[in-house]
């Protein structure tokens, strides 16, 4: 979570969350706090929600604050969430699962942090959406085009130098490689199939692209 004097910004994974961290830091505003980056509290506390880190906090971390978040396009979202979990966590999907936005993370208390290795937990896109609350954010960064988005809200409360904003938008904090073809692994019909299988992503998608990709 990143938040300062007009702003709480909520991480949802694979949506280019430690780019914002940099972008952030590019910044530098003394007033926006960050989270630590990298380590074990990382990889569970920075994705708190708003609720779960103002209980923590004892006081509302968005009273008086825009809220912010990322979001990606449905089937690229679901294809980085795989492969993350492919890689980090041993965690194998079909291809069949995919096109049913049937997914699996490992099992952890996101209050406590408390993780149980022995089982995975099933995750649906459209639940994720509910559990951060998406669809009531002020405001949306849309991956695809993360610096221009953040630019255009950060420049309401910072000014931004021009060697700064060639700096944000060289930023790029993504090293797990895997084929990003959305083509070459999937069919129209199993592109489609995603977007059945989770309707209220489908229609933010809709809203913030003006579209979706099947």
């Amino acid at each position: 979570m990143i938040w300062g004097r007009h702003f709480v910004w909520i991480h949802i994974g694979r949506t280019g969350g430690y780019s914002v961290d940099a972008m952030c830091r590019i910044l530098e505003a003394p007033d926006i706090h960050l989270d630590p980056n990298g380590g074990e509290w990382s990889r569970w506390k920075r994705h708190q929600t708003i609720a779960q880190r103002s209980a923590e906090e004892g006081t509302d971390v968005a009273a008086g604050r825009a809220t912010v978040a990322n979001f990606r396009r449905l089937p690229h979202w679901i294809l980085s969430f795989a492969e993350y979990k492919k890689k980090n966590e041993g965690l194998d999907f079909t291809v069949e699962e995919l096109a049913q936005g049937r997914l699996r993370a490992e099992t952890r208390e996101m209050e406590t942090g408390t993780l149980d290795p022995s089982r995975a937990r099933e995750v649906r896109p459209d639940a994720l959406l509910e559990y951060y609350g998406l669809a009531e954010m002020d405001h949306l960064l849309r991956t695809e085009t993360l610096p221009d988005d953040f630019i255009a809200l950060m420049e309401r409360w910072y000014p931004i130098s021009e060697e700064q904003r060639a700096r944000i938008r060289g930023v790029v904090e993504n090293d797990n490689q895997y084929n990003r073809d959305l083509w070459s692994r999937f069919s129209r019909e199993q592109v489609r199939s995603m977007y059945e299988s989770s309707p209220q992503w489908a229609r933010l998608e809709q809203e913030l692209y003006g579209g979706l990709l099947a």
